[in-house]
């Protein structure tokens, strides 16, 4: 049976048409659809027999609630010998599709292929939509037994207890909307008190006075309270309600602490690093000091955006004014692997500083156009090093808490036993290429070159290197030199070249100020009242010649 339940279909015509439609929709199928006019009459010879109502559970409860229990008896009798189910908020299609399924379990059991028992529990859980729905269904009939018994009070807790949890599924808006009756509440008995003081007649024989003394004794006061005894229920729900809450906001705060951050290949690294991470990954700073105060002496997993090699580039070339930090610097130094995709950058083994140093044992400081700019080389000759048979200068990996011209120093002592005291900075090359492990990995190379004066460059390590030699800065290209070197060649040969035309033009001036001095000098012995210039005075106060030419010095840009 299916009772429609929209209101319009209360009219016997009209109810009459929908049941004509769905008996010509079923009628191909082999099996009959009918409405309201058999529900009290289960058709006996159906092999299946099904009762749907759209409001059976408000109908008993309603029935039950006034003491009729006609509903209530025709509902147990209908289910002796028909499934009953709820269609409140089934479509059309939903409700065929019900009866379809049970059809076909039907004609599948009567196969031989089912079990009775396992049919009948496969048609209670294939009706529904849901497990609560399944739920519910299996719950009537003990509930509505249950509720036969109950007092008014008892079935409006239940009712109302219902309603809260199906209305209000959030548990936030649901201590809301209970708070807010009992504010309500609060209010219409404040309300109740001000008519009662300064409304009602004070008369008592008036006929209003006793009537709202008959309120409050019988009512509001009366053996059931219930007023007073629906707002205790109210004010134990707002606690239960608390409680929940609470628990709520503890599970979810547990799931917060527990939950790491996963990074793209789950590598690990201790917490004490996370401030690193300011330097290079501003977008998860906020996460990490979250944790950082929660999780002291424990390992975190952080998270590593997928990065192309453009972007892990893009991103490494932000590093370079932290890089001019010194303590910026050493926080980036102590951060070992950023893992990108499936690639990994290994921060402290592949960057490199490349120091191009040259002589300037032939160096002519003066207007000789044919300076010679010398630069140290020697090759690469142990197989299973990177860049074999490569010509090279000296370099080396930056060690943690070292800056890059201390790495620059130590590598060109360790490989060449000649002192730096001055670099240059020429560029810095950065890239992604795969080193002798077989790994793909990001690099940054800072190169450097540095005047060494007479100092001549020893072989160190021979195992590694073959002797070192010098060739001139324009020669410098017919060499197989290693990548950095090779790329950055032009640019190489342009920063020592504008270093020496800086150089020479200093020297320029400085002479020009000797022949200037020179002239003032002679000038001065035959002009004794011209007054000297300010550095003219403080150089005439020293006598001996290696103080003379400090303060010289001292007037020409380093």
């Amino acid at each position: 049976m299916c009772d429609p339940a929209s209101e319009i279909a209360k009219v016997p015509e009209i109810r009459s048409i929908i049941n004509e439609i769905i008996q010509t929709i079923t009628k191909k199928k082999g099996f009959v659809v009918v409405g309201r006019d058999a529900t009290t009459k289960i058709l006996p010879d159906a092999e299946i027999k099904l009762v749907f109502d759209a409001e059976i559970i408000e109908n008993v409860l309603s029935d039950i609630l006034k003491r009729d229990f006609d509903v209530y008896d025709l509902v147990m009798e209908a289910k002796k010998v028909a499934t009953i189910i709820n269609t409140s908020n089934l479509s059309i299609e939903q409700v065929l599709a019900k009866i379809l399924r049970h059809v076909y379990w039907y004609n599948f059991s009567n196969n031989n292929l089912l079990h009775p028992g396992a049919k009948r529990r496969a048609i209670e859980n294939g009706s529904g939509n849901s497990q609560e729905e399944s739920s519910i269904r299996s719950n009537i009939e003990p509930t509505v037994e249950e509720l036969i018994e109950y007092e008014n009070w008892q079935i409006t807790n239940y009712v109302s207890d219902k309603a809260f949890i199906h209305v209000f599924s959030d548990l936030e808006k649901r201590y809301e909307f209970i708070s807010n009756l009992l504010e309500f509440n609060q209010k219409y008995l404040e309300n109740y008190e001000h008519i009662e003081r300064n409304v009602l007649p004070r008369n008592r024989q008036d006929d209003l006075f006793r009537d709202a003394q008959n309120w409050r004794k019988n009512i509001l006061n009366g053996p059931k309270r219930g007023a007073k005894f629906q707002i205790s229920r109210l004010e134990e729900l707002l606690k239960d309600l608390e409680n929940e809450i609470d628990d709520f906001m503890k599970k979810i705060m547990k799931k917060i602490l527990n939950k790491k951050i996963i990074m793209n290949n789950k590598f690990i690294i201790n917490q004490n690093y996370y401030y690193i991470l300011f330097c290079i990954y501003l977008v998860i700073i906020d996460q990490i000091e979250f944790f950082n105060q929660q999780f002291k002496n424990q390992q975190l997993e952080l998270l590593i955006f997928h990065m192309n090699n453009n972007e892990v580039l893009q991103e490494m070339n932000n590093w370079e004014y932290a890089m001019k930090n010194d303590e910026c610097g050493e926080l980036i130094d102590n951060f070992k692997y950023i893992y990108n995709q499936n690639r990994y950058v290994r921060m402290s083994d592949t960057i490199r500083d490349d120091n191009l140093y040259f002589s300037d044992n032939e160096l002519m400081m003066d207007d000789n156009s044919n300076d010679e700019k010398n630069i140290y080389l020697n090759k690469r000759n142990n197989p299973t090093k990177d860049f074999y048979s490569k010509y090279q200068v000296p370099g080396g990996g930056k060690k943690n808490n070292k800056s890059y011209d201390q790495c620059a120093k130590r590598e060109t002592k360790e490989e060449t036993d000649v002192e730096i005291y001055e670099l240059d900075l020429v560029t810095i090359h950065q890239g992604f290429r795969v080193f002798s492990d077989d790994k793909e990995c990001m690099f940054k190379c800072a190169i450097y070159f540095a005047l060494i004066g007479n100092q001549i460059p020893k072989q160190v390590e021979a195992s590694n290197n073959d002797e070192w030699f010098s060739v001139e800065l324009k020669n410098l290209g017919k060499y197989d030199l290693m990548d950095s070197l090779k790329e950055f060649k032009s640019v190489i040969v342009e920063k020592i070249n504008s270093k020496f035309r800086s150089i020479k033009s200093k020297d320029h001036k400085k002479k020009d100020n000797n022949k200037k001095r020179k002239l003032n000098q002679i000038y001065e012995s035959d002009n004794h009242s011209i007054a000297l210039s300010e550095d003219e005075i403080e150089i005439s106060k020293v006598h001996s010649e290696e103080e003379i030419f400090n303060e010289i010095s001292k007037l020409v840009d380093n």
